[in-house]
């Protein structure tokens, strides 16, 4: 069986799923990105001009507000403790 919760971004673009299957061990961290425009070619080369550069656009981390980052450490101590 599997249990899963989601933790929305506070910029509404990313969402963090946190899956943990019965019976295995490990939990699966998955992020799913919403972009409501394409990403013009300027852009992408903007980004790899960065990326060459040693720099990255912080396409990769979230921002979650008080309530959200405790509702996600309850949630992984839950998981933690039902292996126990």
């Amino acid at each position: 069986m599997k249990n899963e919760k989601v933790f929305r971004c506070q910029c509404y673009s990313e969402v963090l799923v946190v899956s943990s299957y019965e019976g295995e061990d490990g939990i699966e961290f998955a992020i799913y990105e919403q972009h409501p425009f394409r990403i013009l070619w300027k852009d992408r080369i903007r980004f790899a001009w960065r990326y060459l550069r040693g720099r990255h656009p912080y396409t990769d981390q979230m921002i979650f507000d008080k309530e959200t980052l405790a509702d996600l450490v309850d949630y992984l101590v839950e998981l933690q403790n039902k292996d126990l």
